[in-house]
């Protein structure tokens, strides 16, 4: 039963036009997907979706961040700052390990913006969802906590209104390639590792 921002959304003629070949499952993934950027601004929301030039120096433009819109304090589940991994076809994998100037061989800056590898499935998942633009940070104020079906975030020190959000997505992080950064999810190691990837 769809909830009535969910019929509003669908009602919208961008979203029908774009919605129009999927099947019902498809359409219920996208608005689930969807509902997960809007929650962002309900106002009980604490954060938001904005730009930074942490890594420009890298990839020469500004990329995306977090930010706090209310103080958030040591314990605080940002439970709107919400990830999860959705499988890739061998497809879909190649496709995103082009790069900018749409080779696939690895080289250059890549185009997507989070790979999770499973160690176990031994095979790529998307993650999807506010939570990847988490950046790192060494001196980070959250950290990574499972909720439910949910990759979220657990505040570990008191963040103030317009800091960054940033979690310590393990000690290799800060070592490039010349394609991607590479770093483990403590959470879930030795399950996965997550290849961060700026687009």
């Amino acid at each position: 039963m769809q909830s009535s921002s969910s019929r509003s959304f669908d009602a919208l003629t961008a979203v029908r036009y774009y919605i129009r070949s999927y099947t019902q499952k498809q359409i219920n993934a996208f608005a689930t997907h969807a509902s997960r950027y809007f929650e962002l601004y309900l106002p009980s929301g604490s954060i938001e979706i904005a730009h930074t030039s942490r890594y420009s120096h890298r990839t020469g433009k500004s990329e995306l961040c977090i930010l706090a819109t209310r103080p958030l304090a040591p314990g605080t589940v940002i439970s709107e700052l919400k990830g999860s991994m959705a499988d890739l076809t061998e497809e879909e994998d190649k496709e995103l390990k082009g790069t900018e100037t749409g080779q696939a061989d690895g080289t250059g800056i890549r185009r997507d913006f989070s790979v999770i590898h499973s160690k176990q499935l031994k095979k790529n998942h998307l993650f999807l969802g506010p939570a990847r633009f988490v950046n790192h940070d060494c001196d980070h104020n959250v950290e990574l906590f499972r909720e439910g079906r949910y990759i979220t975030f657990r505040v570990i020190k008191h963040i103030g209104v317009g800091e960054e959000v940033t979690a310590h997505y393990g000690d290799g992080y800060c070592e490039w390639t010349s394609s991607a950064r590479f770093h483990h999810l403590p959470l879930f190691a030795p399950l996965l590792t997550l290849c961060h990837r700026s687009s």
